[in-house]
């Protein structure tokens, strides 16, 4: 999934770690998870111009956050978080699962799933 994004990071000074001490059980669609997870790490890769982009992967939670430009709702949904984040909110919620999404101390975003 992360390497059919990547082209999205081209000209960018973008550092991309994963990180997966363990498998989640995520009973789900695998393309219902391909079209969350995609859109999370498709907003990291959009609205980070440089720094890094890191995914936590454990039994617990999966976490992307980024360097980006953070996360606002007055301002982000214009530049094109609204439709993807939609999409996976009404995944989530058919699942039973929470996204949060927090700015985090690096001025990019947290996107956290939980709940599975």
């Amino acid at each position: 999934m992360v390497k059919g994004l990547r082209p999205l990071l081209e000209g960018k000074e973008v550092d991309v770690s994963i990180s997966v001490s363990d498998s989640p059980k995520l009973v789900a669609s695998p393309g219902a998870v391909k079209i969350l997870l995609g859109n999370l790490i498709k907003n990291a890769f959009t609205y980070t111009e440089e720094g890094a982009v890191v995914i936590n992967v454990d039994t617990q939670r999966i976490t992307v956050s980024d360097t980006g430009v953070g996360f606002d709702d007055s301002t982000q949904a214009s530049k094109g978080y609204g439709l993807g984040l939609l999409i996976a909110n009404d995944i989530c919620r058919k699942y039973g699962w929470t996204l949060t999404l927090d700015s985090n101390g690096h001025g990019g975003c947290d996107a956290v799933l939980t709940g599975f």
